[in-house]
């Protein structure tokens, strides 16, 4: 059987149809891996409808219920055909007029795969109105990491996405590959071995790095610097265009400290420069030589001083 060709192994309702409008109250849906439970409205009058929808299927099979210009909202994610997401949704709008379709939804999801990335588990409330998609309560789980999203925005239009007071233990490297021919260079040469601590907030563009406006607070273990390595890091990000500033740089390294303060420009021609300013105490140079591959073991003594760096 079918419904507004939505093809089911069984469908089972009682219905009404008076005054041009329908009425489907709790629509029973079974389709392979998982049914749902409906409630439908639809004046043939005005075109308006509305779903209330209960559902432990596979949102790509729904996507004959969403208009046309609306339904490529259901290939950002590919869900699990044997334990789909479990969704509470509630749809309005007219089939004629898909500028005006209103989604309110909550979902819980398993094992599913967004632009290349899998992920262990998802939960998250999403609105759709006016062509801006909210997210709200957003926690995604990989690998042991977590990213906890209160409020984001996204633009269909401009392709803009908006955070704040985001917090993530997930690798880094899962953001190279999402981005990857526009990934920065300046995201390229730094890392932490074991995923950092991030807080961040502010907006970007997708494919467009240059309209990015992020902050971050970082704070980590085992972080790299081309063949500078350190067991503890932290510090701030303020990533504008093809510029990042890094603030309240600490880390404990070499058995030393370092403090300081630095800024990546990044120039297409020219490629990513660094200048900026470091303070150092206790370093012990032995350790620093081996950590930068030098064979010599006659090297003693202790670093202290000022560093500056320039173009």
């Amino acid at each position: 059987s079918s419904f507004r060709g939505l093809s089911l192994d069984s469908a089972q309702s009682r219905f009404a149809y008076s005054n041009k409008a329908w009425d489907i109250p709790r629509f029973h849906l079974v389709r392979p891996g998982g049914d749902a439970y409906v409630d439908f409205n639809a004046s043939d009058e005005t075109g308006a409808f509305s779903f209330i929808i209960d559902s432990h299927l596979d949102p790509a099979g729904l996507r004959p219920l969403l208009p046309e210009k609306q339904q490529p909202l259901l290939d950002e994610a590919a869900f699990s055909k044997t334990d789909p997401p479990i969704i509470h949704a509630e749809i309005r709008g007219f089939w004629h007029e898909p500028e005006k379709l209103a989604v309110n939804a909550r979902l819980a999801a398993t094992n599913f795969t967004a632009h290349g990335e899998t992920a262990d588990g998802l939960e998250a409330t999403v609105e759709y109105t006016n062509l801006l998609v909210r997210l709200r309560d957003t926690r995604l789980f990989k690998d042991g990491g977590e990213l906890a999203v209160p409020f984001a925005e996204m633009d269909w239009t401009a392709k803009k996405i908006s955070l704040s007071n985001v917090v993530s233990t997930l690798d880094k490297n899962i953001a190279i590959r999402l981005l990857g021919s526009q990934a920065p260079e300046w995201l390229r040469v730094i890392g932490f071995d074991t995923p950092p601590a991030i807080q961040a907030g502010g907006s970007f563009v997708l494919n467009d790095p240059r309209a990015a406006d992020l902050h971050f607070v970082v704070s980590g273990r085992n972080f790299r610097y081309t063949k500078l390595l350190a067991g503890t890091a932290s510090g701030e990000v303020r990533w504008t265009g093809q510029t990042v500033a890094l603030t309240n740089i600490q880390a404990g390294l070499y058995d030393g400290t370092l403090q300081g303060a630095g800024v990546f420009d990044h120039d297409p021609k020219t490629g990513t420069k660094f200048r900026g300013r470091v303070f150092l105490a206790g370093i012990q140079l032995p350790l620093l030589m081996q950590g930068w591959g030098a064979k010599s073991n006659r090297v003693e003594g202790v670093l202290e001083g000022h560093v500056f760096i320039t173009d």
